[in-house]
């Protein structure tokens, strides 16, 4: 019996050795990750960091966390930001995230409120800590302006990512939003009588093949895409039905080039919609009109257009008929080496 309450009380304290290493090493990590992040011109700050849990979970809360990358600009701020692990599992988190955030892109900052919103991320255990898979679940979100004015509601927000081992750095990601609600202004933009302001469906799958892993070491290596194969992307709004695939590269300067193949349902609406949103210029509408008849002519049915979205010398363009630039594969400060 002395024995066995002995044996107890090692096991006890070897327990607690283990949790208060694990604690130590998250918390610490946690730091390091915030002033790598500083070293390398982020602006990474944060309220504070406490582990609770004991003695079976190792539940890291970081309060006030803010993050912007100034040479993407990128940036992310809430009050709060929770990681919750076993404590003998600690590769495979929970990411809890806060029924309010702010979040910038592109110079543009909306607020992201939500009744729910959480991210589970599994990283492989060896000691660069690769991502293994990720998956976000969102319910509810609002997105508004700065002055709160209502951008879209998301009903349902669904996003995951596995690693593709028979891939150099490969990852294979699906996003899925349902029932997207605009808001007055983006509804108000809308072409009259041509589109409801809600679309019902807007999904995406694609292969990911990226420069660097996504380990502990990203921020340093900063990850961009080598390729991307677009297996599958559909839109489902009102009458307006597009369905694409295709594959796309950087090309020297960091432009995607390549082409994706569009099939548009009822493609008379999605040009009203160009119009009216100011990415085909009024004047040149009836042109555009004229044009993409004639592409639909050889589909046997004139509601519905096949052509291909081309990406070339950093130039986008819709079939014949040009867009504007294309988007950036590679940001023009990553290596490529």
């Amino acid at each position: 019996m002395r024995f066995l309450a002995g044996l107890l009380v090692v096991l006890a304290v070897a327990w607690g050795g283990w949790w208060w290493l694990g604690a130590t090493a998250m918390e610490r990590g946690a730091q390091a990750w915030f002033a790598q992040r500083a070293a390398e011109g982020w602006d990474a700050r944060h309220g504070g960091l406490s582990v609770q849990g004991f003695p079976n979970r190792l539940d890291l809360t970081v309060d006030a966390p803010r993050i912007a990358d100034p040479r993407r600009d990128l940036g992310w701020q809430a009050d709060f930001v929770q990681l919750l692990a076993l404590s003998y599992k600690p590769w495979h988190v929970i990411l809890v995230l806060p029924p309010r955030q702010e979040v910038t892109v592109a110079g543009l900052s909306a607020g992201v409120a939500s009744e729910r919103m959480q991210a589970s991320v599994v990283l492989r255990p060896v000691p660069d800590l690769p991502l293994d898979r990720a998956a976000l679940a969102g319910d509810g979100l609002v997105l508004a302006a700065p002055d709160g004015r209502l951008l879209l509601r998301i009903d349902s927000l669904r996003a995951g990512s596995r690693a593709a081992p028979s891939r150099e750095n490969g990852n294979d990601i699906a996003i899925e939003a349902t029932a997207l609600t605009l808001g007055p202004a983006l509804a108000g933009a809308l072409p009259p009588g041509a589109l409801p302001d809600r679309i019902e469906r807007l999904r995406l799958e694609a292969e990911l093949d990226l420069s660097a892993p996504l380990d502990r070491h990203m921020g340093r290596t900063r990850p961009f895409a080598r390729r991307v194969d677009l297996r599958d992307l559909r839109l489902d709004w009102g009458g307006l039905h597009v369905m694409g695939r295709g594959e796309l590269r950087p090309d020297s300067a960091g432009f995607a080039e390549g082409r994706i193949t569009l099939r548009v349902e009822n493609w008379r609406i999605g040009l009203q919609t160009l119009v009216a949103a100011g990415l085909v210029r009024a004047e040149l509408a009836p042109t555009w009109e004229r044009a993409l008849e004639l592409m639909a002519a050889g589909s046997g049915n004139p509601e519905v257009l096949d052509l291909a979205l081309l990406f070339q010398g950093g130039r986008a363009s819709l079939g014949p008929l040009p867009l504007g630039p294309a988007p950036r594969l590679r940001p023009a400060l990553a290596r490529t080496d």
